[in-house]
């Protein structure tokens, strides 16, 4: 397996700016886009933000809980406080499948790109 490349490390710019051109130079010529689908794509790129930003929330939340969490001390581990529950209340809900941010992110980065919607439910 491939390991990722960090694009902080200065030899691997380089190489990661290869890839970029070449999966750019595979991709075949574009049209201009009629009224109507320029329409589409915008309302498809909104739709595709509008995702990424819902689930962020969702990440904002947990960095939240997380650090009331850290900065209640030991009674907010005990069953029945408020704040316990908040937290996993709220990471509950960031387990569930629509509320992972990393597919609405890279989709909503794909489609500014120009890529195809890979997203079923936007």
């Amino acid at each position: 397996m491939t390991e990722p490349l960090d694009s902080r490390h200065p030899q691997n710019v380089d190489r990661i700016e290869r890839l970029v051109g070449t999966v750019l130079k595979e991709q075949p010529p574009r049209r201009a886009p009629s009224s109507l689908e320029a329409r589409v794509m915008a309302e498809l790129e909104r739709r595709a933000a509008l995702g990424h930003a819902t689930t962020g929330t969702v990440s904002r939340c947990v960095a939240g809980i997380d650090r009331l969490m850290e900065f209640s001390g030991a009674k907010a581990v005990f069953r029945g406080n408020v704040i316990q529950q908040a937290f996993l209340d709220i990471h509950t809900a960031r387990a569930h499948v629509a509320n992972n941010p990393y597919p609405y992110g890279r989709n909503l980065g794909a489609v500014r790109f120009g890529f195809a919607n890979e997203s079923l439910d936007i």
